[in-house]
């Protein structure tokens, strides 16, 4: 049996990374085989990259460094995370994917859509989650809820201006209408047990 793969999008403060771990939880519970892995971050190579890439500093990573940099983390999460995982037939819940460096070095950093998505499609040899899940929030809410957070926690993305978050906001908006089938949007505003639900609707009807 072959796994699948899902990846979970959204600007930062819209619950993420709560719903990963949530439904982690939910599959390890019924004994369904499944890892948990993170762009950046997937491998120890990879942990590398994300402290570079997240870090804030001055003066900022070029945009294109930026931009190669998490589709190099990319290449080594595909190949030995993802596709391993996949092969053993295992459900592999990733936090961000692809979708996430069209909205953020994309429409955030003004760095070229079709040339995000030839490195994408080299990065992943062409392959795409069967599912993504993108969690939708007003950028002004997901900003009152990073300001709750401890500085050891925020990172150069969390610390962008509200017009950065906008225009990242915009590019997973795109992400969803140019590829509806394979992206969901669940609102970010509801309750966390009314998301999981959602996204446990969404699990048992295109991933089991």
């Amino acid at each position: 049996m072959y796994g699948k793969w899902i990846t979970f999008e959204g600007i930062g403060g819209s619950g993420k990374s709560t719903q990963v771990q949530l439904l982690y939880d939910w599959l390890k519970v019924r004994n369904v085989p499944v890892i948990k892995t993170m762009e950046p971050g997937g491998t120890p190579f990879g942990q590398e990259i994300r402290k570079i890439v997240k870090a804030p500093r001055s003066p900022k990573l070029y945009p294109f460094t930026e931009f190669m940099l998490f589709e190099a983390d990319r290449h080594e999460t595909i190949k030995n995370v993802i596709l391993p995982s996949l092969n053993e037939g295992k459900i592999v819940i990733s936090d961000r994917g692809i979708d996430g460096t069209i909205a953020y070095q994309g429409f955030g950093r003004n760095i070229n859509i079709e040339l995000i998505d030839m490195m994408t499609n080299k990065a992943t040899e062409s392959l795409k989650p069967n599912l993504s899940i993108l969690i939708d929030i007003d950028t002004k809410i997901a900003q009152k809820r990073i300001k709750k957070r401890t500085d050891a926690e925020l990172d150069q993305f969390d610390l962008e201006n509200i017009q950065f978050q906008d225009k990242v906001r915009e590019g997973f908006i795109f992400t969803a209408k140019r590829d509806p089938e394979r992206i969901k949007v669940i609102d970010g505003t509801l309750t966390q047990q009314e998301i999981l639900e959602k996204i446990i609707n969404l699990f048992e009807k295109f991933v089991l």
